[in-house]
């Protein structure tokens, strides 16, 4: 009897276990056929939009259509991505309609809502869509955003500044980077870029004459974002007052006046052989005949990388051509020297 009680309840266990198993099975098949169908859904959803929009933002591009089909809810994400992407390629005429077509869509109410969201994607792609739209009415916004601890949030805030009011944002910008470790110097030099130099040139250079000596590497990355006429002077200054090897060097980078000859004569003999480095280069950009002498000298430098760009420098100068050249090579005595200026030489096609 224990045994048939027994045996009987394990024919029930695999019934149950059976019927569970194929309930599963076809729970599992109904919710691969929904994901299935809202999949196909969505697609065709995207692909109405797409049939419908495109073509408006295309002819919106030269003028408004006068009147605009209705833009459900659901749509409107997809909307300023369409949007956004147009008006990151875009410049001049087009993208002044194209926000005027997103105002009267209603995309500046929408853009606002989608920054309050807690999904990060939205709050991205509201902004992102604010910054183009450039309205007066959402600079505090932006600057709220600036101090936000997300550094994308607080970087696209940054260029929405920048749009709507240039000459204002760049100091605030300016003071963010020299502070913020998480902020991208190449995303924020291009900011300055978009800016323009007419804009960015004379806060800038009131920023930087006020900056300490230790926060000063942190504007190297956007000495390119200024004027170069009103660069010069900056650097000139920054080559007879500050000592960083860091600064030396991005300041003998960009030098291009030859005002600056005697503070780069001056570091073509500096301790740090990155700074003697950079030195040569300057010296074979606005170097004078009369710096030959100092360049051979550097042919002797215990660093290779020095040795080579004192050799570039060399056949750089004025009044260097091949004659010249092979008179000089035949009178150094170091063979390092010797073989540096041979190896230029050679590069440069003058043998």
């Amino acid at each position: 009897m224990d045994y048939a009680a027994h045996s009987d309840l394990l024919l029930r266990l695999a019934w149950w276990g059976g019927i569970g198993a194929l309930a599963l099975t076809f729970l599992l098949l109904t919710q691969g056929v929904l994901l299935r169908a809202q999949l196909m859904l969505r697609q065709r959803r995207e692909r109405r939009f797409n049939e419908t929009w495109r073509p408006i933002m295309a002819q919106a591009l030269f003028e408004i259509p006068d009147s605009l089909p209705r833009l459900p809810a659901r749509s409107i994400r997809q909307f300023l991505q369409l949007w956004i992407h147009l008006m990151e390629l875009l410049r001049g005429e087009g993208t002044r309609n194209l926000t005027r077509l997103a105002v009267a869509c209603g995309m500046d109410r929408a853009a606002r809502a989608c920054v309050e969201k807690r999904s990060m994607t939205d709050r991205v792609l509201g902004l992102l869509a604010l910054t183009h739209m450039a309205q007066e009415r959402d600079w505090e916004l932006m600057l709220d955003h600036l101090g936000q601890e997300n550094p994308l949030l607080s970087q696209i805030a940054a260029r929405g500044l920048t749009h709507i009011r240039p000459r204002e944002a760049i100091p605030l910008i300016l003071a963010q980077s020299v502070q913020r470790k998480d902020w991208s110097s190449v995303r924020i030099a291009n900011i300055l870029e978009e800016a323009g130099p007419d804009a960015v040139t004379a806060p800038f250079l009131q920023f930087a004459t006020q900056l300490p000596s230790e926060q000063i590497p942190l504007l190297l990355p956007y000495l390119h974002t200024i004027h170069e006429t009103e660069l010069q002077p900056l650097l000139f200054y920054w080559l007879q007052t500050e000592q960083s090897p860091e600064v030396l060097v991005g300041c003998l980078k960009a030098v291009r006046d030859p005002l600056a000859l005697p503070a780069v004569r001056r570091l073509a003999g500096h301790a740090d052989w990155a700074v003697r480095v950079h030195a040569a280069s300057a010296l074979g950009r606005i170097g004078l005949e009369e710096d030959r002498a100092r360049l051979v000298a550097l042919l002797s430098d215990r660093e290779w990388w020095v040795r080579y760009r004192a050799a570039q420098a060399l056949v750089s100068l004025p009044g260097m051509n091949a004659v010249a050249l092979r008179a000089l090579q035949a009178g150094l005595t170091d063979p390092y020297g010797r073989d540096i200026l041979a190896q230029v030489s050679v590069e440069r096609g003058l043998v």
